[in-house]
């Protein structure tokens, strides 16, 4: 008898289980590619998505030169590019975490606030604790907009064309990461330093943030596109 009372037990929860995912399916709005591409917020999100990546590219491949340039040894450069790589790995688990207490679209904008503390803070680095403390800070920071940005666009336009959204987002990155080190390099070749490229990479991160704070959620999707 107390077998059967188990059994009927694991079967009324099971059942009302599937009753609750069916009904956040119902519930969940999903969008087609071509639905998404006119709603404002995937612009927005692409953009922001550009800037962070040349950002993080433009500081990243000359981190170690720039480092070198102001009389740090090429070691603690090296050991630096390494912790910022690191930290950056492990920003993925901590913005991931975070986004189950904060919203998404708060906490992208604000990695890109301090993302642009970050290359501030770069301007004053000299010693290789500066150098260790800049690629911690950059790294968590950095890397953050990557993990949020895919977060926002699965929130926004559900689950069901995730992979073909995230796929017209991607190439932008691949923008950005190639016109960031030219920035640098630019800098560098015109006026023989570094910091007017991260001036410019100063202002790009509060464009980016400003982008990511406006990106919305879209109101709804098509009804033709709603689970069923």
């Amino acid at each position: 008898m107390k077998r059967n009372n188990r059994v009927q037990t694991i079967q009324h929860i099971t059942e009302q289980f599937l009753n609750e995912f069916n009904r956040l399916s119902e519930e969940e709005l999903n969008w087609t590619l071509r639905d998404a591409i006119r709603t404002s917020a995937i612009w927005l999100l692409s953009a922001a998505t550009v800037v962070a990546l040349a950002i993080n590219s433009g500081i990243g491949f000359h981190m170690a030169a720039y480092f070198t340039d102001v009389g740090i040894d090429s070691t603690i450069a090296v050991g630096a590019i390494s912790v910022y790589a690191l930290t950056g790995a492990i920003s993925n688990l901590i913005w991931g975490f975070m986004t189950e207490r904060l919203p998404e679209r708060l906490m992208a904008a604000a990695v890109m606030i301090i993302s642009a503390g970050a290359i501030l803070f770069l301007h004053f680095v000299t010693t290789a604790v500066d150098a260790y403390a800049f690629a911690v800070i950059f790294g968590l920071s950095s890397r953050g907009e990557g993990v949020l940005v895919n977060i926002i666009l699965a929130q926004y336009y559900g689950r069901s064309s995730f992979g073909t959204i995230n796929g017209f987002v991607f190439p932008f990155s691949m923008i950005g990461l190639g016109f960031g080190p030219l920035i640098s390099s630019f800098s560098f070749d015109l006026t023989g330093s570094y910091n007017t490229g991260f001036n410019i990479f100063i202002v790009a991160s509060l464009i980016a943030a400003t982008l990511l704070w406006i990106a919305k959620k879209p109101a709804r999707a098509p009804l033709s596109n709603k689970l069923s």
